[in-house]
């Protein structure tokens, strides 16, 4: 078992929501600036302005402050904050999984790096491949295989390995890949599964993605 497989286990046993923060943040790995700014503008569009201010002052009393109108797009940022905004806005507004969920899918929607890649990814099977290199523009650990596609069938798999933070981001991850593969096959039209993941003892996170 890994470091970070090893603090993400630890943070789950976490008796209050600093001392799972605490944990989270000795995670290795980074993620860009605009993968929190987009959890930013959601919390806002759904909750109101006052939510940003809640939720800066939620950080700050944590010891991790982080401003959001001070987040650079393609800086590199903790990735365990990732985690931690989900474990706030469970806290804090209430959210459910559908909630979290929601963010992920929403999240390609206002992404610049990924409105650049849209221009390319023309099909289901052209994401697939370029899945891993997608990967890597938004997170610098971790790897994404693209296992299986059938297109007669209509499906897609995942699996994405070495990387570990807290169940929740399981579900961000979930509804992004719906949110990326309903821009290439038709939005109301995809549907997303974790059918393997680590928190459940199974060796890596595996996704199936199928559209109608």
């Amino acid at each position: 078992m890994s470091n970070n497989q090893q603090l993400a286990k630890e943070a789950e046993k976490g008796k209050t929501l600093k001392e799972k923060v605490d944990i989270l943040m000795r995670i290795k790995g980074s993620m860009r600036g605009e993968l929190l700014r987009n959890n930013f503008i959601y919390l806002k569009e759904k909750e109101g302005e006052g939510a940003v201010k809640k939720m800066e002052d939620r950080l700050k009393e944590l010891g991790y402050p982080l401003i959001f109108k001070d987040i650079k797009t393609y800086g590199w940022y903790k990735d365990p904050f990732c985690a931690v905004f989900m474990l706030i806005f469970k806290e804090q507004f209430n959210w459910n999984e559908e909630d979290i969920v929601n963010l992920g899918r929403f999240s390609p929607k206002y992404s610049f790096i990924m409105k650049l890649a849209f221009k390319y990814l023309i099909s289901a099977k052209i994401a697939f491949w370029a899945a891993s290199k997608l990967w890597h523009k938004n997170v610098d650990y971790g790897e994404i295989e693209s296992y299986e596609i059938n297109e007669a069938n209509k499906y897609l798999i995942f699996r994405l390995k070495e990387y570990e933070l807290h169940p929740l981001v399981c579900l961000y991850i979930k509804g992004y890949f719906m949110g990326l593969f309903e821009y290439i096959v038709g939005k109301n039209s995809t549907l997303a599964e974790e059918t393997k993941c680590t928190f459940k003892g199974d060796p890596y996170h595996e996704y199936k993605i199928s559209w109608k």
